[in-house]
């Protein structure tokens, strides 16, 4: 995962300090077309598989060597063994960049119709994602893999 070197309207990201590559093993990131989410299943070597993480954000957008999107700070906490037992996060820093004008009028309408979309899903029990993906695993070829672009 890269963040922007150039300029961002609301200044540098805050992960910079992370370096140009940040990586970690414990998250297996799901993104599908047009979604204004993520869900990430979170792991740790040592505990195993940790929960859902639900991270409201733009749709990506394909650029060469991978994908953009924007975070837009809301997000979903969804425990391992409770799907209804969610907690939502970070909902006064959305609703604050909502009040600034930090995020289009489109872009804040589009996250909440999609953050009740996820938890109906979620209060239902039934989500397009499902445990298989703790299964998944990176082929060996993109360990260690350093990028050329930066």
């Amino acid at each position: 995962m890269t963040f922007g070197q150039g300029t961002f309207r609301l200044g540098p990201h805050p992960w910079r300090s992370f370096g140009p590559w940040w990586r970690s093993a414990g998250v297996v990131q799901l993104h599908r077309p047009g979604d204004w989410y993520a869900v990430w299943a979170v792991t740790s070597g040592q505990d195993g598989f940790r929960g859902w993480y639900v991270n409201f954000q733009e749709p990506f957008r394909r650029v060469p060597g991978g994908f953009e999107t924007l975070d837009h700070d809301l997000d979903l906490k969804v425990p391992a063994d409770d799907l209804t037992g969610y907690r939502w996060k970070d909902t006064e820093e959305f609703e604050a960049r909502a009040a600034r004008e930090e995020l289009s009028a489109s872009a804040v309408r589009a996250v909440r119709v999609e953050a009740g979309r996820v938890a109906a899903m979620l209060d239902a029990g039934t989500t397009w994602w499902d445990q298989s993906w703790l299964d998944w695993r990176a082929p060996e070829s993109w360990e260690h893999r350093e990028s050329t672009r930066r």
